[in-house]
């Protein structure tokens, strides 16, 4: 059936799900009928620009977004590696915030300074139907002083409905509101611990709160008592710090109508005799129950504590009554303990198969197990024997150290599902027939991650193997400089030529600019140079510069006022600067960046890593 067969309403439905970004792609210039479709009818656009070309970038922005802003519903907007200084060049090329009228949904990842956050906290009193707010503070620098306005700013949002923080740099940043906001109901706080009397604070400044995600520090001295708060529904958090169950008593005391509780404990168990008397007592609501927990047993035996752990999980409470299952299982020398739901990616570090293992579920089995197991490490072959009756079927992320030996491939028949792959290993030309069955297996493989701890000759037959759904390639783990002749085998490798996203450490500049040019889908680069530009290299570049150009850059002061009208050069901290006549004090990185303006594409966004400060971020 011919696909213009279709009527409207389909590809009106069709396009709800699809990002605005990909359906300008795919579907703008077609005929007349797409583009009326895309300018005049569909009205509920979504623009996820966190992975996008800056070339596609400035297209949607410059030339379709101001004709349909009055249809964008959800905006998100990302500095991250691949994406440096998009939130400051969105700001740049939309003169007006009014026109979005119906915007509902704003997401920033990574804001890069306070006063760019205070300026986007005006836009959001700007927008009259926002009723979604995300913001990530991961690398922004700034003091509980300065974040109190901001607070309340957002608290104030009339009609405000969710709200999701990620703070990042410190733990005591966050500060609560002094405002009282009538409509916020959904709230999640990130990279904070809040103490009992912030949780009564934050009750008292948000009434309408129903769903609510945090980090909680109890002192197990802690003598409080809690807000009553009837209106939340829904709990997730996070608790340090505490070995004492009561204080988590008292808190469920004051959310009586509490319907779903997901709770995860640093430290410690709790027996289930424990949690039936608490939601017996105080959440006569309760309907969904999650948590997962775990505690280090020293020289304890750790059999019988995972038998009597698991036995108080199987009275009539937790089988009949609710159906609440759990499993638990012992892994170096520590218990842990989680309700059968629980999925493996959540401790922080890649899982490794358990010493021993036990399900209150009568029908829970160790494939059951195997397949909620996401993130692997190779360890968990290399040290443990698993039996051959089970088989991981659901990794998404693994860490393998290559050879691979034959029982990978007994428990792991396919990685379908596998999104990253991080290979560890000093000698992988040894093995290149094992990497390519590997990549056989993996359909869906984005990333891949080369990771060798010692420093050795480049293993370049690695770019002879072949993965179709390969996009982002981090070889800066690589422990080695990439000379031109390297980088040229990676260039006409088929993962170079399908490559969008690339970390990589290069001996040359000139490098640079060879990737940037013969890497037909790059998108983003991370790179660092190990030779320095020298002050006198620097200024002999530029007088060979000043003497190439037109007669109207001949001299340097014209050749400045040029650069100053067609680069944006930023430093670290995200602020445009050009020096000028300041060329001894400049750093090998500032050299590089000016260097790299001169001869990458003048679209291109050349930055610092804001992490690593002799990295440097080129998004094309």
């Amino acid at each position: 059936m011919d696909i213009e067969s279709f009527p409207n309403e389909i590809f009106l439905e069709l396009f709800d799900y699809i990002n605005g970004i990909d359906l300008f792609r795919a579907f703008y210039g077609l005929n007349s009928r797409f583009n009326n479709l895309l300018y005049k009818q569909f009205r509920t656009y979504h623009f996820q620009f966190a992975s996008i070309s800056k070339f596609y970038f400035d297209l949607i922005c410059q030339q379709h977004i101001p004709f349909i802003a009055d249809k964008i519903v959800g905006i998100c907007l990302s500095e991250s590696y691949n994406t440096p200084e998009q939130i400051n060049l969105f700001l740049s090329y939309i003169p007006s915030w009014n026109q979005f009228t119906c915007l509902r949904t704003l997401s920033l990842s990574n804001i890069p300074s306070l006063e760019i956050l205070l300026k986007l906290l005006d836009i959001c009193h700007q927008l009259c139907n926002l009723t979604h707010l995300r913001l990530s503070l991961l690398y922004l620098r700034i003091s509980r002083p300065e974040l109190q306005p901001v607070i309340n700013n957002i608290w104030s949002l009339p009609k405000l409905i969710r709200c999701d923080f990620d703070i990042g740099i410190s733990l005591d940043l966050f500060c609560l509101p002094t405002t009282i906001s009538s409509t916020l109901q959904y709230l999640s706080v990130k990279g904070h611990h809040l103490e009992w009397k912030q949780i009564n604070r934050l009750f008292k400044s948000t009434p309408c709160l129903t769903h609510l995600s945090i980090s909680m520090a109890m002192s197990d001295h802690d003598n409080y008592k809690l807000f009553y708060h009837p209106a939340l529904i829904k709990l997730k958090i996070d608790v340090f710090f505490s070995s004492d169950f009561s204080q988590i008593v008292i808190f469920l005391k004051a959310l009586p109508n509490l319907r779903c509780l997901d709770v995860h404990f640093r430290t410690g168990l709790i027996y289930g005799y424990q949690w039936e008397e608490a939601i017996r007592n105080y959440l006569p609501k309760l309907k969904t129950l999650r948590f997962s927990m775990n505690r280090f047993y020293g020289e304890l035996y750790p059999q019988i504590l995972l038998r009597d752990i698991a036995n108080s999980y199987r009275s009539s409470f937790w089988i009949n009554e609710h159906q609440w299952f759990v499993q638990c299982y012992i892994r170096d020398r520590t218990i842990y303990l989680y309700t059968s739901s629980h999925r493996f990616h959540d401790f922080g570090d890649t899982f490794n198969y358990p010493d021993s293992w036990t399900s209150t579920c009568p029908y829970d089995n160790q494939q059951n197990f195997c397949d909620n197991i996401t993130d692997v490490s190779y360890e968990l072959f290399s040290q443990r024997r698993i039996s051959s009756t089970v088989s991981m079927r659901n990794i998404e992320h693994l860490s393998i150290t290559l050879p691979i030996n034959d029982q990978f491939w007994s428990v792991v028949p396919s990685l379908n599902r596998l999104h990253s792959l991080m290979i560890l290993s000093s000698h992988i030309d040894h093995f290149q027939s094992q990497l390519q069955t590997l990549f056989n297996r993996a359909p869906n493989l984005c990333r891949l991650v080369i990771d060798q701890n010692e420093s050795s000759h480049p293993q370049m037959l690695l770019f002879k193997c072949t993965n179709a759904s390969i996009r982002e390639l981090y070889l800066k783990c690589h422990n080695h400089n990439f000379s031109q002749q390297e980088c040229e085998i990676l260039v006409h490798s088929s993962l170079g030529t399908q490559c969008e996203e690339l970390s990589i450490n290069v001996v040359s500049y000139e490098s640079i600019v060879y990737l940037v040019e013969n890497m037909i889908n790059l998108r983003s680069l991370d790179v660092q140079c190990h030779n320095e530009i020298t002050r006198e290299h620097f200024l002999s570049i530029k007088k060979h510069h000043e003497g190439s150009h037109n007669g109207h850059l001949l001299k340097k002061k014209k050749l400045s006022k040029w650069l100053k009208n067609h680069l944006k050069i930023v430093d670290c901290t995200g602020s445009p600067h050009l020096k000028n006549g300041d060329d001894e004090n400049m750093s090998n990185t500032d050299r590089l960046i000016h260097w790299l303006h001169d001869r990458l594409p003048s679209r291109s966004i050349i930055v610092r890593n804001p992490t690593f400060s002799q990295s440097i971020l080129i998004w094309i």
